[in-house]
């Protein structure tokens, strides 16, 4: 096999390997082109990947998505990673709590583009959410139960002090009648 045949076997599984993510994965140049991005784009966007590579991202965005990412455009541009959750409608649709990491690619000491990688994490959060909303009604119950006990614990003191108090009235009553 000639080192090209390879190379060009190699590139084919590292698109495929991209392809089956579960997150978008690409690259976009200076000019916030999309220069790859992996099938995933698709499904979100609902065009075909090679409508959208070369796309400019205000082009792909609507207008509320691109100034929901604009600052942090401009953050990975100038050097700075970027990494926030935020909540983006897509085309498909959908509204999604978002990872959004973006890494500048940077070659002597200037930015080229960036690298990005989004990852839905919806369902994350819903479960984080569901699971908080199942720890304060545990907490609930807890608190009611705690304040059960106490309150139990508190009818068996004064009943023990009673039954003592009666022990002992009738331990006297007891040693009066054997002194009779």
């Amino acid at each position: 096999m000639r080192s090209t045949d390879s190379e060009i076997i190699g590139y084919l599984r590292v698109v495929q390997i991209l392809d089956s993510l579960p997150a978008l994965v690409g690259y976009v140049d200076l000019d916030l082109r999309i220069v790859y991005a992996n099938k995933l784009i698709e499904t979100w966007y609902r065009r075909p990947l090679d409508e959208l590579v070369g796309m400019q991202l205000k082009t792909l965005f609507s207008a509320e998505h691109y100034q929901t990412v604009e600052a942090l455009l401009g953050q990975v541009l100038a050097g700075t990673e970027v990494n926030e959750e935020r909540e983006i409608q897509y085309p498909d649709g959908e509204t999604r709590q978002v990872n959004l990491n973006y890494i500048p690619d940077r070659s002597d000491g200037q930015v080229l583009g960036y690298f990005f990688l989004v990852q839905d994490v919806s369902e994350r959060n819903r479960a984080q959410d569901a699971l908080r909303a199942i720890n304060a009604e545990l907490d609930r119950r807890i608190g009611d139960a705690t304040a059960e006990l106490a309150h139990r614990n508190q009818e068996l003191s004064k009943e023990n002090r009673a039954r003592e108090e009666s022990e002992e009235r009738y331990r006297i009553v007891s040693e009066l009648m054997s002194d009779l």
